[in-house]
């Protein structure tokens, strides 16, 4: 069987110093969101199981502080999850059943735990953190949902970090520098996790520019080395990422740009295919952009999304190519989310049981991205408009191609190579569907603050493509959920 992956996932915020700068001491903030959620049924292999999972309820709370603490600034955050109150589990067999267990049991997760101080020019900090990065694609917080589908998870790193502030200027207009050195050990992140006995650890330097009116820009180079519960597999990769966010006055309108690209190079014997049985080199592009015309008052939005990640069409040359976005950002609410996520997990159960297999294929954990965004491209073009100072109403459709043949690893390894879908089919084409998205949100009704209640109704209807309906798979998928969130 042919596994490729993405070896590196970013966790850098070189931003974060600044962020630190603007944060008040002693303050004080939380988020509650709640969130019901209904999903049409499918098939996730070729023996028809389901995915089961029609309608749930799921719960989770984050809190967070920045206080003075000696000579710094202690900064502290705690997510409190429910992952499913109630409604249905998935009825996929298996290894899932564990999942499914632990899915009513209310967890408690440090997001933050890190002390700051000022040493000069230089800002230090040390401890427990998460990462974001320009538009999420390598490095994302989880707290940047976009205008639809779920930000569920987040990047932490247990970090020592150093930023070079700007030189003092009173000179208009002018863009400061902020340059950053870090070191990372990895506590979760796509691809390790430190509690399963993944140990990763990341060297970091950045530079990030922002200007006082135009918007930022800058760029980072992480190297990262990782090592697998088994301490024999191990991944060696080096990422170059730049990103820019720049705005531009079109008359009373505003117009917003922004763009990220990034590169992986490296090696890797985590996963390893019958003609590279000591290793594949690792070489990786994706890149990300948007452009928004916003209306004064933001009263009306068009925008336009893309992205692009290389796929591994050729799977036997020794090369690992596929490009795997971070689990967090967003393409929609369905096709990857939803589809991808539940035929992921079917698959990764078919590759270790032991009726099928005596032993798992090395790497075949990394199969299980949650749902993320991989080896495709998309384009998503939408609108967005605010009747009233306390409601807004969304429209749009996002199109998704695959960069590879889509395959599901079992079935294709099965076939001798020759791509195959979750249903055992052969797969013609790339065009993966058509999601169609839209959404009606209420916010601060009886306050227009910033930070009051916000009741945001999002459906998504995905029209499926030929590699996805080959072998009598579904032609429509519809989701809708409801989503209550307080921030304070």
């Amino acid at each position: 069987m042919i596994l490729s992956l993405l070896l590196f996932s970013g966790t850098v915020l070189a931003s974060e110093s600044t962020e630190a700068q603007k944060a008040d001491e002693g303050a004080l903030y939380g988020q509650t969101r709640f969130v019901a959620s209904h999903l049409s049924d499918f098939a996730v292999d070729a023996e028809g199981t389901k995915i089961g999972q029609t309608a749930w309820f799921d719960a989770r709370a984050r809190v967070g502080a920045t206080m003075p603490f000696f000579l710094g600034t202690l900064d502290t955050e705690w997510e409190i999850n429910a992952p499913q109150l109630f409604g249905d589990m998935w009825t996929i067999p298996g290894i899932e059943d564990e999942r499914q267990r632990d899915a009513r049991i209310l967890q408690i997760l440090p997001r933050k735990l890190s002390i700051t101080t000022q040493a000069g020019p230089y800002q230090v900090s040390a401890g427990l953190t998460t990462s974001h990065w320009g538009l999420g694609l390598l490095a994302n917080d989880g707290a940047h949902p976009d205008w639809w589908g779920r930000s569920d998870f987040g990047d932490r790193v247990i970090r020592l970090r150093a930023t070079r502030l700007p030189f003092s200027s009173k000179a208009p207009h002018r863009a400061e520098l902020f340059t950053t050195a870090a070191i990372d050990l990895v506590v979760a992140d796509d691809l390790g996790r430190l509690d399963a006995g993944q140990i990763a650890g990341q060297g970091i330097l950045s530079a990030l520019w922002r200007h006082k009116d135009r918007g930022q820009w800058g760029a980072y180079v992480v190297l990262r080395h990782q090592r697998e519960r088994d301490r024999s597999r191990q991944t060696t990769a080096l990422a170059t990422d730049a990103f820019a966010q720049l705005n531009w006055s079109v008359g009373s309108w505003t117009l917003e740009t922004s763009g990220e690209a990034a590169l992986l190079l490296g090696n890797t014997n985590r996963a390893t295919t019958y003609t590279s049985r000591t290793g594949q080199n690792v070489a990786q592009f994706g890149a990300t952009g948007l452009v928004a015309l916003h209306a004064p008052e933001k009263r009306f939005t068009a925008r336009l999304r893309a992205a692009y990640g290389t796929g591994d069409g050729q799977p036997d040359n020794g090369v690992a190519s596929n490009f795997l976005f971070d689990r967090d950002f967003s393409a929609g609410m369905i096709l990857f989310d939803q589809f991808k996520g539940g035929v992921e997990a079917a698959a990764y159960q078919q590759l270790i049981d032991p009726d099928v297999s005596g032993q798992p294929p090395d790497g075949a954990e990394a199969l299980v991205t949650e749902g993320a965004f991989q080896s495709a491209s998309f384009v998503q073009p939408a609108i967005a408009f605010s009747p009233i100072s306390w409601g807004q109403a969304r429209l749009g459709a996002t199109l998704i191609w695959s960069t590879a043949p889509m395959s599901q690893p079992f079935y294709t390894y099965r076939a001798g190579g020759s791509p195959r879908n979750h249903l055992n089919a052969p797969v013609d084409g790339n065009y993966l569907g058509t999601e169609i998205n839209w959404s009606v949100t209420f916010m601060n009704m009886a306050d227009t603050s910033a930070r009051s209640a916000m009741l945001d109704l999002q459906f998504g209807h995905l029209f499926t493509g030929n590699p996805i309906q080959a072998g009598g798979g579904p032609q429509r998928i519809h989701h809708a959920m409801a989503i209550v969130r307080t921030e304070w």
